[in-house]
């Protein structure tokens, strides 16, 4: 497994690694990570028992391609490569010279990115084996390609505890607020969304906020005082194996539009998305046009007013929520993972058979 993982991208392609990691050990293969990240992501990957060879995120395309050549093959069948990010978009021809390497010693697997910061649109011509683009709105290459493309939800990467999710119970009385703003938040988008629900006291709410395991110390101290002042009670999960417990326990969700809303969907968690910047909300778009979340756009545009506005109407429309949660729960199955997995090994092994 080849990851990028560190907090200006956060930490959501080290999460998918590990959950097709996981179920590639569950079926008696052996999973080692290379990994250009940070010593969260490091500590991340030693917790769950692989292997890992690192490198700092500073390292460039150059220096890893030359350090492809430390790198014995032999014993290795399938490299799984998830580092299609804006960063790495900022040095495509680098990029593209390091899978057209990597790909010559070995069966590549690349899972891209989506829109204007994905590969397939950054670069002209790409080597891979197999590319995943496992989102709503990816459609097939119109250019000649040498690679197997997996596209659209059907392969979307969720963990076991999110296949065939049972039906989510629409309370009438809502008052259970969900924050989630990825592994590291480095924009501080969790503090903007409990200062506003701080700033408006039409109900007691019950909040939880998700902390993950990048977020900065200053960010923890500007959250605790948040919570110390607010007049709703608010408590902090603080970086949780997954967020099933918290989307089944709560009534709606305020989220970042990562890849937290495909969870979000599979669970039939009604939710409110913000995008960190320009980029993502036009990526975004394909998603929202299923209509299974309100979208308030960049989040730099969305005021505290808006928030709210848009916070009371879905609490108090019940009959919006069971409609969002439903269309949800059709999008999005589970069981990505599996079909995933299952289609890299057969293709894998008609190539090498």
């Amino acid at each position: 497994m080849r990851v990028d993982a560190y907090p200006e991208i956060g930490y959501g392609h080290l999460k998918r690694c590990l959950i097709i990691a996981k179920r590639l050990r569950e079926r008696g293969k052996e999973v080692f990570f290379l990994l250009v990240g940070d010593l969260v992501a490091a500590a991340e990957i030693k917790k769950t028992g692989f292997d890992l060879s690192e490198m700092p995120k500073e390292t460039s395309f150059s220096e890893q391609i030359n350090a492809l050549e430390l790198y014995d093959f032999k014993n290795i069948e399938i490299t799984i490569v998830d580092i299609a990010h804006a960063r790495a978009m900022q040095d495509s021809k680098g990029l593209a010279l390091y899978l057209k390497k990597l790909s010559s010693h070995i069966f590549t697997v690349f899972i891209d990115s989506f829109g204007v910061q994905s590969a397939r649109k950054n670069i002209p011509e790409l080597f891979c084996n197999i590319l995943v683009s496992a989102y709503v709105g990816s459609k097939k290459s119109t250019k000649k390609i040498n690679y197997t493309e997996l596209l659209g939800v059907k392969y979307f990467v969720l963990d076991f505890v999110y296949q065939n999710y049972g039906k989510k119970n629409i309370r009438k009385l809502a008052n259970r607020v969900l924050i989630i703003c990825g592994g590291s938040d480095p924009n501080s988008i969790s503090s903007k969304i409990l200062n506003a629900l701080n700033s408006e006291k039409k109900i007691i709410l019950d909040i939880k906020v998700i902390v993950g395991p990048g977020f900065s110390p200053e960010l923890h101290k500007i959250l605790l005082k948040l919570a110390e002042h607010s007049s709703h009670n608010v408590d902090f999960v603080i970086n949780p194996e997954d967020l099933s417990s918290e989307m089944s326990w709560c009534d709606m969700a305020i989220s970042t539009s990562g890849l937290t809303k495909y969870e979000l969907a599979a669970t039939g968690t009604p939710a409110i998305l913000m995008s960190i910047d320009s980029r993502h909300d036009a990526v975004n778009q394909y998603f929202i046009s299923e209509k299974s979340a309100i979208d308030l756009g960049d989040v730099k545009d969305v005021s505290d007013v808006k928030l709210l506005n848009s916070v009371w109407m879905l609490l108090e429309n019940e009959n919006e929520r069971a409609r969002q949660s439903l269309v949800g729960q059709n999008l999005i199955n589970g069981k990505g993972s599996d079909n995933l997995i299952e289609e890299i090994l057969k293709i894998h092994n008609d190539v090498s058979a």
